[in-house]
């Protein structure tokens, strides 16, 4: 199930006090109307009702999906570097054959969602975008900036096509790669992954440090 709170939040703009729902967990299967809510972004935006300006709220949330058997935990912890997880997230015995993760934005949240609802892999999705990234360089082209899944479709020919965008400030700029290119990668990367036994139970942490750990 969903879990929620009402928390009374201030302003970042002129301080005016006003509550607003904080969820601790959605189950996207259960409720997938907050799973629509936190792919828009309307779930962690905080719209004031005296100043009318919105800013993005984010807090520890836990992303539910039973029809996937996935977890994905939205932590906070400096002392966390890349590639680890909270040693203090518990997992219970059905959460065995979960797919567990850990990250520290909705940004990334989102990512993992889209990644696993189009049964991708995101270790071997983290290691492409590493080597997408040194190809724009090569290329001379912008590299910096979060760059992130964003969905499988055609090109106007028709072609299958994975795409990504770079996100930087303010703005952001999209491209996609043909499939045939990520699957042969993918089918190459995959016997560098960790055996699936040695990461079930785990919750992991899989960005860049772990995808450079891999390589």
């Amino acid at each position: 199930m969903s879990v929620s709170s009402k928390e009374t939040i201030a302003c970042r703009y002129c301080g005016h006090e006003q509550e607003f729902t904080l969820w601790q967990s959605i189950n996207a299967t259960l409720d997938p109307q907050l799973r629509e809510q936190l792919m828009s972004g309307e779930l962690m935006t905080f719209t004031c009702q005296s100043c009318q300006k919105s800013a993005e709220v984010v807090w520890p949330l836990l992303y539910h999906d039973m029809e996937r058997e996935v977890m994905v935990h939205i932590r906070f912890d400096e002392s966390l570097s890349e590639g680890q997880a909270p040693e203090a997230d518990p997992v219970e015995d059905f959460m065995l054959s979960f797919t567990l993760r850990t990250v520290a934005s909705r940004n990334e949240l989102v990512e993992k969602v889209l990644i696993f609802e189009e049964g991708l892999d995101d270790r071997v999705i983290e290691i492409f975008k590493i080597a997408l990234r040194r190809q724009l360089e090569q290329d001379a082209q912008e590299a910096d900036g979060e760059l992130m899944f964003s969905a499988c479709g055609e090109s106007e020919e028709g072609e299958k096509e994975i795409a990504f965008v770079l996100l930087k400030g303010e703005g952001e700029s999209s491209f996609a790669v043909p499939l045939s290119v990520y699957e042969y990668f993918a089918e190459n990367i995959r016997a560098r992954l960790p055996d699936p036994e040695e990461e079930a139970g785990k919750w992991l942490r899989v960005d860049g440090g772990y995808a450079m750990a891999v390589i």
